[in-house]
């Protein structure tokens, strides 16, 4: 296939000795070309430098990526956290005391009692001749008249507590509540009072 005629070419040596070195340490020159065997020394030193160059890059490439990913140490960002964790201390803090509806410097504050389902609660004092009060004080207010448009006039009296539910989704149902109130009202022509006092 055309391997017939080959022959190997020798390369001779640009010294004096006139054939190939016989030991490793005639090799690397002295022994100094350890690492990059039959280069010159400039060349060595200048492949060397950029190995640790490319070292280096990858070293901190990969703390960059490492504290990207998982936060190793607080490299100069301390303060800023610091202040930025006082601030939702002082957050947290602040809505705990408008959810419990409460100042913890108040010394006249009262503690609130139990609730006793089995006591009774009066209103005040008993009427009884309801109707003929009302018939007096409308005869002696013209200006709150009994019927307005033909229509008798109402009052619708509601309220709820001024401290937000335990759950949250009591305040919402207390909320469409107190819209649905509203709107039959409006609709209905009847004026609404809505009372959060204790």
């Amino acid at each position: 296939m055309g391997q017939d005629n080959f022959t190997p070419q020798k390369r001779y040596s640009t010294g004096g000795g006139g054939g190939l070195p016989i030991n490793n340490y005639d090799a690397t020159g002295g022994g100094r070309n350890r690492a990059f065997p039959g280069m010159p020394r400039g060349r060595q030193m200048h492949k060397t430098f950029n190995n640790i160059k490319i070292t280096v890059l990858c070293g901190l490439v990969t703390i960059l990526v490492l504290r990207g990913t998982i936060g190793v140490g607080n490299l100069g960002s301390s303060e800023a956290e610091a202040i930025n964790q006082h601030l939702i201390e002082e957050t947290n803090r602040i809505l705990a005391e408008i959810r419990s509806d409460s100042d913890p410097n108040d010394p006249d504050e009262r503690t609130e009692t139990e609730l006793n389902p089995n006591v009774t609660y009066t209103l005040g004092p008993k009427i009884s001749v309801w109707d003929q009060q009302r018939k007096v004080w409308l005869s002696e207010n013209p200006e709150f008249p009994n019927f307005v448009n033909g229509k008798a006039q109402m009052l619708l009296v509601t309220g709820s507590s001024p401290k937000p539910c335990d759950n949250p989704i009591g305040d919402h149902y207390l909320l469409k509540a107190i819209k649905n109130k509203i709107d039959y009202c409006r609709l209905h022509g009847i004026e609404i009072v809505y009372n959060m006092a204790h």
